[in-house]
């Protein structure tokens, strides 16, 4: 069965076509992530597996004609690209975190690194709403209001929720402060 008939099958709503296109296409897609993207394999087979979640997710509007090789290079590129730009948000709110809660002085830049390294994963740790209310204000500024109404929450929850993040953040990484 060639890809096209597969796409179609997989537009009718057919699980088992995305089966078939996932045992036929995961180690070449991996495999062109790493060696492309130049990232470990670890990271490639999560974006290969955002990919193929992308493709069913969004299968009533792919075209069956075109190279599904191409069409799932291109997903995965842009699902790593996005991944790659979330990373070095956190990061720099991870950054801002540290020099509002004060007491770091100019680390060198080994000790940079490693400060950027733990307060990333003190946000990557956090509970997934919460890590969400902290990087919406951190890093991209948004008042309590305006991450209420992209979450579809209260103001009340968002405060109760950056005060949590915040509050674990400070706590967990209170080693990194003189």
């Amino acid at each position: 069965m060639t890809d096209e008939m597969l796409l179609a099958r997989l537009k009718a709503d057919d699980a088992s076509a995305l089966q078939t296109l996932h045992d036929r296409h995961w180690r070449p897609l991996v495999g062109h992530l790493t060696r492309t993207l130049g990232i470990s394999s670890d990271l490639a087979s999560d974006v290969a597996q955002e990919t193929f979640c992308r493709l069913w997710d969004r299968r009533a509007s792919w075209r069956t004609e075109g190279s599904l090789r191409g069409l799932l290079s291109r997903l995965g590129r842009n699902i790593a690209i996005s991944e790659h730009r979330r990373r070095l948000a956190r990061e720099r709110a991870a950054l801002a975190f540290v020099e509002s809660v004060g007491g770091v002085t100019s680390p060198g830049l080994a000790e940079r690194a490693e400060l950027r390294v733990a307060i990333a994963r003190g946000i990557a740790a956090l509970p997934g709403r919460r890590r969400e209310v902290f990087v919406l204000r951190r890093v991209h500024g948004l008042s309590h209001r305006e991450i209420a109404e992209v979450m579809g929450t209260s103001t009340q929850t968002v405060a109760n929720q950056l005060g949590h993040a915040v509050a674990t953040l400070r706590r967990e990484l209170s080693y990194l402060v003189e």
